[in-house]
């Protein structure tokens, strides 16, 4: 069990920008992109209600590592710029407690990037220890890469150190 105090790591893996230049979704069903569409039931993890709520202008796309849980969000550096560090935290912790919040089976950490691939923020829980009855909410964490607003020790982890 991970002690309460302890910081959660964020997947250092980049942001594969090959996936979403592909002209055809991906149909190997370890990955899905926003421009993928299940004709027989609801895609899962789909976000596009939760875009179409919170995302507005500033989530651009959106790639899921369904193996590794994963959410990798991609927001237009234009609208990201225009917003304070409050606005960064708010959208990272809606995306994220979206994420979180699928059944037991289908929750997921995000990951925050802008269109050149350079990280912006993560939310990170630790599903290691939760079921629905005795322990139904999760330890997680926000983390954005913000040089001004570095976390208590004053060091980033190593996803907002990922080269694009």
């Amino acid at each position: 069990m991970l002690a309460q105090n302890s910081r959660l790591q964020p997947s250092a893996e980049p942001l594969n920008l090959k996936l979403l230049e592909q002209q055809t979704p991906i149909t190997n069903g370890s990955v899905i992109t926003a421009d993928t569409l299940s004709q027989e039931e609801i895609t899962i993890p789909s976000l596009w209600w939760a875009d179409k709520q919170f995302g507005g202008k500033l989530l651009d796309t959106w790639i899921a590592y369904l193996d590794e849980r994963r959410i990798d969000l991609v927001v237009r550096r234009q609208f990201w710029s225009i917003q304070d560090y409050f606005g960064h935290y708010q959208f990272v912790n809606k995306m994220g407690t979206i994420a979180r919040e699928y059944n037991q089976d289908y929750r997921y950490n995000i990951r925050v990037f802008n269109q050149l691939g350079e990280p912006l923020g993560a939310y990170t829980c630790d599903y290691t220890d939760t079921n629905e009855q005795s322990n139904p909410t999760p330890h997680c964490q926000i983390e954005l890469c913000e040089i001004d607003n570095l976390p208590l020790g004053g060091v980033m982890s190593d996803f907002c150190q990922i080269e694009p």
